[in-house]
């Protein structure tokens, strides 16, 4: 039901409904602290198929992250320094190569759930 401009891609969109009584930032929590547990849930082995109505409120959701924290503790740290990034394979000596390093990466996400989709 989503929409795409190339029609090869697939999409999937998880809807999780916390029990009464439970906050959704607990459900974040425990999501962001394991890392394999969506995975997990959405096992085949672990879902059962239902048909029935779903109804769910137009809205739209937008959401930024800074992703340099992120990406430094993943390894990549030289790229943030300017006298130790190295970008010789994408920048020509004519285009100061030398001072080229990442000052800020940012993931922007818009989410628009509408009758279409």
């Amino acid at each position: 039901p989503y929409r795409s401009e190339n029609k090869d891609v697939k999409f999937v969109f998880t809807v999780i409904l916390p029990n009464q009584g439970v906050q959704l930032d607990a459900i974040e929590q425990k999501l962001a602290s394991q890392p394999n547990l969506m995975k997990k849930l959405l096992n085949r082995q672990n879902i059962r198929t239902e048909l029935l109505h779903l109804y769910l409120p137009k809205f739209k959701m937008e959401s930024t992250f800074q992703l340099n924290d992120i990406l430094q503790q993943v390894g990549i740290k030289d790229e943030f320094i300017d006298y130790k990034a190295n970008f010789s394979d994408i920048a020509s000596e004519e285009h100061n190569r030398d001072h080229l390093y990442i000052s800020k990466v940012v993931h922007k996400t818009f989410l628009d759930v509408n009758e279409q989709g």
